[in-house]
Order: structure tokens, then C-alpha cells, then sequence
């Protein structure tokens, strides 16, 4: 089965996976304790945020036109046939 991702999506995705490995790096030695590599907890919370953050300002969706609803049909005020 094949997806179609829109480059704009692709490219979200590319940057945030890019700050969550900085963010991870980054952290290297930026809390007490044993000297670790680096903190998984704040990368992924970087990349999250990035994601939702590009996603507002470039106001992603999944391509699809979107949907307007259907206007509802104006009522009429009449009289019953016979009446």
C-alpha cells in the first residue's frame, strides 16, 4: 500500500526530526545524576512541539479541499394545498 505525503508534510517532519536530535545532543550533561548521552524526554518533547507549532503556522491537513456545510434550504412560509 503506497501513501501519499505532500512535500510541505514531508518537510514538517524532516525539521522536526532534526530539532528532536539537536534537543537530544543538546542535553548531553544538563541534569544531575549520571552522565548520560543525552535526554530522550526532552527530544521527543521538542520534536512534538515542532510539529505542532509548523503544523499551526503552515496549517497542514491531509490535502483534501476542505469541506464547507451544506447550506440548509430557506424556509417558506405558505399555505397547505386545499386551504
Amino acid at each position: 500500500m503506497t501513501f501519499h505525503i505532500q512535500p510541505l508534510n514531508g518537510f514538517v517532519v524532516v525539521v522536526s526530526i532534526v530539532v528532536g536530535c539537536i534537543a537530544f545532543y543538546r542535553s548531553q550533561n544538563a541534569h544531575t545524576g549520571m552522565a548520560t548521552k543525552g535526554d530522550l524526554g526532552v527530544a521527543v518533547t521538542c520534536a512534538a512541539a515542532s510539529v505542532v507549532i509548523l503544523s499551526f503556522l503552515f496549517g497542514l491537513g491531509d490535502g483534501s479541499p476542505a469541506e464547507s456545510p451544506a447550506p440548509s434550504p430557506a424556509a417558506t412560509v405558505g399555505h397547505a394545498p386545499g386551504e
